[in-house]
């Protein structure tokens, strides 16, 4: 897919003019934004699908638009009434079942007046249906003291983020939002969400009380949840979250079922299994750097530890066959400092080791850099901490940058690195730029991400000339 393709759905002469970053699933399926203009166009931007033989279009912005707008009237339309709304920045993730999760506005329009409305949506491959998980309404109903403007719309904006869908139907988000009382006042606040498509469910907020904290008294409750969520398909879903009064954390939980559990926090007296027990977990204080589930249910955490030495940054990782805590590290045992990307099916993740990357989990560690492609031998970059991903074969895709800010990607075969795209080496010719959009909490191996169990990679490529590409490359 390029600018200058025709759009599906849109008159002839109009096509894409730009892209947002792909994702792609389990079945080859590639879901993005894009923007599009021309002679007749309807609207300017919309969700596409490529199917692996055409590009489907799931919805767009066209004003007088006949694809509904799931759990609304007539009057609502996809899009925006704010002339300069571009969906490309929002959250979309592919789901067991074939579900692809979206973050969109949508807006009611009455006479000359309209209404803007943000919610988190599902639509399905297998019927082309389209649900929806959760909107701004729906999330006001969740608040008792919200005011009501004189239409009987609720004084409450929210923005939604990091949309993940179990393989049984039931989706986690996360939300910032700020909205006017009965009494003029205006909380401000945070709140991880499940949703089963009819009913949300708070697992951590900062209005709604109590939410119980998992091994604590039952005087704390959660708050100021951070907005990375993530998912497994079997069920686990993660989120961060402190706890309250007074203000203690944070810490890193998972929700199964209707139950909430800790995975780990900064506790100064806890112990975790496998860990040594002088070592304090996130004696900082600060949100987590990056957090994982793998299809399995083994952990990946980034953070700081205390140890006798001293702070430094870590990797852990939860094994849930062996019950325990390890570290990860490269070969010769020292310590990884940060996490790349999400865990797979082995319970491995791209991890960072001084100026190495390894791919490390519970039965080895592989040295990654060790293989380097000639452009890369003398090249000194450095490998970006967002960006990549790893799939349940091993298979990698990482993004780097030149000492002069020239971007590029490689993929690790399992034996040595190729080089996708490289702007320095001016391949392919005119490239600009390389956006991907992945990281820990958005890598999902074998269900979402930039690369799957296929060996395809995406990513979005920026030209001299203005141009933009989507890429579909397969690793050999």
């Amino acid at each position: 897919m390029r600018t200058g393709d025709p759009v599906p759905g849109q008159p002839a002469g109009v096509t894409f003019t730009a892209f947002g970053e792909p994702i792609i699933d389990g079945w080859n399926r590639v879901a993005f934004w894009a923007l599009y203009g021309g002679t007749g166009a309807r609207g300017r931007s919309g969700l596409y699908v490529w199917n692996g033989t055409e590009i489907v279009r799931i919805l767009d912005d066209d004003p007088d638009g006949t694809i509904a707008v799931p759990g609304r009237g007539a009057e609502f339309r996809w899009g925006s009434s704010i002339a300069n709304y571009d969906p490309r920045a929002l959250d979309i993730s592919w789901g067991g079942g074939s579900r692809l999760l979206f973050v969109s506005e949508v807006a009611r329009r009455t006479g000359s007046s309209s209404t803007r409305i943000r919610g988190v949506y599902r639509w399905r491959a297998t019927d082309n249906s389209l649900a929806r998980v959760a909107d701004r309404d729906q999330l006001a109903t969740n608040y008792a003291d919200v005011d009501v403007a004189n239409n009987g719309d609720p004084l409450f904006e929210a923005e939604f983020f990091r949309p993940g869908i179990t393989d049984d139907g039931f989706a986690i988000f996360s939300t910032t939002y700020q909205y006017i009382t009965t009494t003029s006042l205006f909380p401000t606040g945070s709140g991880v969400f499940t949703s089963n498509g009819t009913t949300l469910t708070p697992l951590s907020d900062d209005q709604i009380r109590p939410q119980p904290v998992p091994d604590q008294a039952a005087t704390k409750f959660f708050r100021n949840p951070e907005r990375p969520t993530t998912v497994s398909g079997g069920g686990d879903m993660i989120f961060q979250s402190k706890w309250g009064s007074p203000t203690s954390g944070p810490g890193v939980f998972m929700r199964r079922g209707s139950t909430s559990f800790r995975v780990i926090d900064n506790r100064t007296a806890a112990t975790w299994p496998g860990l040594p027990n002088i070592m304090q977990v996130n004696p900082t204080n600060a949100a987590y750097a990056g957090v994982a589930i793998g299809p399995l249910g083994h952990i990946a955490v980034a953070t700081t530890v205390a140890t006798s030495g001293g702070n430094r940054a870590a990797v852990l990782l939860w094994n849930p066959y062996a019950v325990t805590w390890m570290e990860l590290t490269g070969s010769l045992g020292t310590p990884a400092d940060a996490l790349f990307t999400g865990v797979n099916d082995d319970g491995d993740a791209i991890v960072q080791v001084g100026t190495h990357l390894y791919r490390a989990g519970p039965a080895s560690q592989q040295r990654l850099t060790d293989v380097l492609p000639i452009g890369l031998q003398v090249a000194n970059v450095t490998w970006n901490a967002t960006g990549g991903a790893l799939n349940n074969l091993g298979r990698a895709a990482l993004p780097y940058t030149h000492p002069g800010g020239q971007a590029g990607l490689a993929y690790w075969t399992g034996e040595q690195f190729l080089i996708v795209a490289d702007e320095v080496q001016n391949a392919p010719a005119g490239l600009l730029d390389i956006r991907t959009k992945s990281d820990p909490w958005r890598d999902r191996p074998g269900r979402s991400g930039i690369l799957n169990d296929f060996d395809i990679l995406v990513f979005r490529a920026l030209f001299n000339d203005n141009s933009e590409t989507l890429y579909l490359v397969r690793g050999e």
